[in-house]
């Protein structure tokens, strides 16, 4: 890798994300950075619309977002149910203490770390799964011990974990079947539908897929916003792609992008509506013949 860096970058310490943030991000990694300036790109408006507010709430508010990243943390690793062999295992924690202690340091100084950065999601949190659930483990074999009025409550609450997250798992795959939708959630848990589930173009691009013929899918965004996935994406070979997808950019410059594939059905899609929208975009027979040749824009 230090070599792959070093012939992409010129520093072996160096690595090309760096050198991306470097030259197109001008959020700082951390909240005591300043901004640096916003150039003139396709990506501004990416940084104008979350990324910028998100470093000024972390600046200004860092205890609510430390908060906030703390509750994200629970509810996507453990929850509900896997906290009750934490709470219940609580009154043998000092006794076994140092059996655990190595791995409380790792989870305390890693969690530490992981509420410093501007951004934070889940899988920022990733390695840290090992640690929760080594600890989890440690609960529940304390907690199987664990007696009430001479009965041992312990062991039917630890047989009953695994249980009710089996019983989760499946509701959590069968649900979607019948073609129900899953809510998103706030903040993210386990269960939650991927981020970009619903902001992907596969289903638009099924309906084009289908269609006889060859075809163009001009990506209309409200002015001056961009999505969080952008569906402008193509193969190396434009041409012998069924579906070519370009960015709508006005009358005159899609004119000369439909007069390159005149034999292509061309289509306005607008993913920024819900569900996401799809038309015919109303083609000049008249005025392609009109214009010359010229190579695709907006690709």
């Amino acid at each position: 890798m230090l070599y792959y860096f070093w012939q992409a970058t010129g520093s072996p310490f160096r690595t090309p994300y760096q050198v991306n943030l470097h030259t197109q991000d001008p959020v700082p990694i951390f909240p005591w950075q300043p901004l640096s300036a916003l150039s003139e790109t396709d990506t501004r408006t990416v940084f104008i619309n979350g990324e910028i507010d998100q470093y000024q709430f972390v600046r200004s508010h860092f205890v609510i977002s430390s908060i906030s990243r703390i509750i994200q943390f629970y509810l996507f690793f453990l929850g509900p149910a896997l906290s009750l062999p934490f709470l219940l295992s609580a009154f043998t924690v000092r006794r076994h203490l140092a059996n655990v202690k190595i791995l409380l340091i790792v989870l305390f100084v890693s969690a530490f770390g992981l509420l410093l950065p501007i951004y934070y999601g889940p899988s920022y949190a990733a390695a840290l799964s090992c640690v929760v659930y080594a600890l989890l483990i440690v609960a529940m074999q304390r907690l199987r011990k664990w007696s009430w009025r001479g009965k041992y409550s312990g062991l039917v609450i630890v047989r009953s974990v695994p249980i009710i997250c089996l019983l989760m798992f499946v509701i959590r795959v069968v649900v979607p079947l019948p073609g129900i939708s899953t809510p998103a959630m706030v903040p993210l848990t386990w269960s939650s539908p991927h981020l970009f589930e619903n902001l992907n173009r596969g289903p638009i691009e099924s309906v084009i897929q289908s269609k006889p013929g060859l075809h163009i899918a001009l990506v209309r965004y409200p002015h001056d916003q961009q999505a969080p996935v952008d569906w402008v994406e193509n193969l190396a070979d434009i041409d012998q792609q069924k579906v070519i997808w370009a960015n709508d950019l006005g009358e005159q410059l899609n004119q000369e992008l439909i007069q390159y594939y005149k034999n292509r059905q061309v289509w306005l899609v607008e993913p920024d509506k819900s569900p996401a929208q799809i038309m015919p975009y109303p083609v000049d027979k008249k005025t392609i013949d009109e214009v010359p040749r010229v190579s695709g824009s907006g690709l």
